[in-house]
């Protein structure tokens, strides 16, 4: 894709999430001050994320890269003009780690925990038999 291309059809992936209803992460009211909030804007600009993924390296401007080998030429993964793999990487790994496990944790564990309790008409009390058995 162009780089044209890719913003189109970014925009029209970010139309369908939210005429589905669907939020993604990091959602607006994660931006705790102004610079939170500078941050997880520009995330949210760059969201769904154009990325290409590779364990092959081939040799290009004689550099060792990480890329896929297309009729076009090779698409290098942390290459920034082809890929926002090391955007995506450094949003998960280097910015908001801690915050995705706590959410994670706290939001969508919570929230399937409850719903199979739920499911299971919740707990149910300790038999004498089974008591005996602890």
């Amino acid at each position: 894709m162009t780089i044209e291309e890719r913003q189109e059809f970014k925009q029209r992936v970010r139309k369908e999430l939210e005429m589905g209803g669907i939020e993604f992460y990091p959602q607006k009211e994660f931006d705790d001050d102004m610079e939170d909030k500078s941050d997880n804007d520009k995330i949210r600009e760059t969201m769904p994320f154009a990325v290409v993924g590779s364990e092959k390296e081939y040799q290009v401007n004689s550099k060792r890269v990480l890329g896929r080998k297309t009729a076009w030429g090779i698409v290098e993964v942390e290459n920034p003009n082809h890929c926002e793999f090391a955007q995506l990487r450094d949003f998960l790994i280097r910015s908001h780690l801690q915050d995705l496990k706590e959410v994670t944790h706290n939001i969508h564990y919570e929230t399937y925990r409850a719903k199979r309790l739920n499911e299971n008409g919740g707990l149910h009390p300790i038999s004498d038999t089974q008591d005996s058995n602890l």
